[in-house]
């Protein structure tokens, strides 16, 4: 510079990279954090319900597997396809992350939407409140233990 001070800001690919790898730990604690809360809900589900599930076909063709829910018209289906069913999957799309807890029977519909009853809704209404704060909570405090670890150094020549 014509006035003779200089400066050079060190460690900047060194703060790009911890900011990258600060992004990508951020993003993976979202998708644990949801998968945790389907978890909850999943389980929740299947202990709860205002219906009388006789054969158990019903709680039975619960998922939290985005990946794997389909429509079944048996328990023995239903069955089947229990453990991809209980594996929380998250989709990612851009900066959306989703999740879903679904009932597959082919007549979960017509149970949730009979007055009195629910199969999943229940479970999603009591949830929501506490999925928001719990996620919050998660961004909130992995955030002030992340910028107290950043620091950027700055060289005066």
């Amino acid at each position: 510079m014509e006035d003779g001070i200089s400066a050079e800001m060190l460690g900047a690919e060194e703060a790009i990279a911890n900011t990258e790898a600060f992004l990508q730990s951020e993003e993976k604690m979202v998708e644990e954090a949801i998968k945790f809360l389907l978890e909850m809900m999943y389980e929740h589900a299947q202990l709860t319900g205002d219906y009388n599930d006789i054969t158990g076909a019903l709680r039975a063709s619960l998922s939290i597997n985005i990946e794997a829910m389909d429509t079944y018209k048996t328990k023995a289906e239903a069955l089947s396809h229990l453990p991809e069913n209980r594996e929380a999957k998250v989709k990612v799309d851009g900066d959306d992350y989703i999740g879903a807890l679904y009932a597959g029977m082919w007549y979960a519909a017509i149970v949730e939407s009979k007055k009195g009853y629910s199969v999943i809704q229940g479970t999603i209404d009591n949830f929501e409140p506490l999925a928001e704060q719990y996620l919050a909570y998660k961004m909130n405090a992995r955030s002030v233990r992340q910028q107290a670890a950043i620091s950027l150094k700055y060289y005066n020549g």
